[in-house]
């Protein structure tokens, strides 16, 4: 990192405050300052690794360390108390989620789900020093069955990359990526399937939640965040129709300032973007019931 980009970053992480960061840095500088490479070496809780930071994920989480901390934390409380846990994150972009679970909850194993070949070689230098021996990089979308798909993806947000096909995308480059069903995925890990899932895949949400219904099924998954946009009720709906019957509870991410919250709710919440599915049985959790009495 260059000398400004530390001040920055020491700058705004010094902050006494728990969100917000992100929007300061946003209107502060929204994109990297030029430089040589966009393959920045950066200090991470007392690992080397690399990022990109050529669009938004990577410039936030190289100045800020985090990208969607609440969701992090979210799923930390919900493993709370639990000896083993497998976590998926699917559409993990640059790993930014990943790298926090592996680093506060270290006998977690952790799995990678990102399409785009071009993270494929950075999430696995940036897994081997935080999660030698307990992670797994898949180079594939999660969808009901097994195929090859077109990937449109936004060059300043390599996160907004999605499956869904929308008039809106199409300037924007695409890529095949090769697509298969979570069976597949569970069947070749060695980790089986997951205990906790985040999920950020740009309105192909629904798809996934149908090819994650074994587990749904056989209530292997405790935990599931997922992102959903104001415009996409439709797709909300689907989402809490495939997963009550199955005994999941839903409950917007909600934050202030100081503090993150999880708030029961049966429809889109105003000002939320994230979402959680938690087990019936795992709402009485310490971790998670501090979350929801706030």
């Amino acid at each position: 990192m260059s000398l400004t980009e530390s001040v920055l970053s020491l700058l705004l992480r010094a902050l006494p405050i728990k969100h917000g960061r992100h929007r300061l840095l946003d209107k502060i500088r929204n994109q990297p300052w030029p430089q040589a490479t966009q393959l920045v070496r950066m200090n991470y809780r007392g690992h080397d690794l690399n990022m990109l930071s050529d669009d938004l994920v990577g410039w936030h989480f190289l100045i800020l360390k985090n990208f969607d901390p609440e969701v992090a934390e979210v799923l930390c409380a919900a493993a709370v108390g639990t000896a083993n846990c497998v976590f998926w994150d699917i559409g993990a972009n640059k790993g930014a989620c990943s790298y926090a679970i592996a680093s506060t909850l270290p006998h977690c194993r952790v799995v990678l789900v990102e399409p785009q070949t071009s993270l494929t070689d950075l999430l696995k230098h940036n897994m081997a020093l935080l999660a030698p021996d307990r992670h797994e990089v898949y180079t594939v979308g999660l969808g009901t069955e097994p195929g090859e798909f077109k990937l449109a993806i936004p060059e300043s947000n390599k996160g907004g990359a999605s499956l869904v096909f929308d008039p809106r995308h199409s300037k924007l480059p695409t890529v095949n990526v090769r697509v298969e069903t979570a069976q597949k995925v569970a069947e070749s890990s060695q980790f089986g399937w997951p205990t906790l899932i985040k999920m950020d895949v740009e309105g192909f949400e629904p798809i996934v939640f149908q090819s994650l219904k074994p587990a749904l099924e056989a209530r292997t998954c405790e935990a599931i965040i997922f992102e959903n946009h104001a415009s996409q009720t439709e797709a909300f709906a689907k989402i809490k129709g495939l997963v009550e019957p199955h005994g999941y509870r839903m409950f917007a991410i909600t934050k202030t300032v100081f503090s993150t919250r999880l708030v029961p709710c049966e429809s889109l919440v105003k000002s939320a973007t994230d979402y959680a599915c938690l087990r019936d049985d795992i709402v009485g959790r310490a971790g998670l019931c501090e979350l929801i009495r706030r």
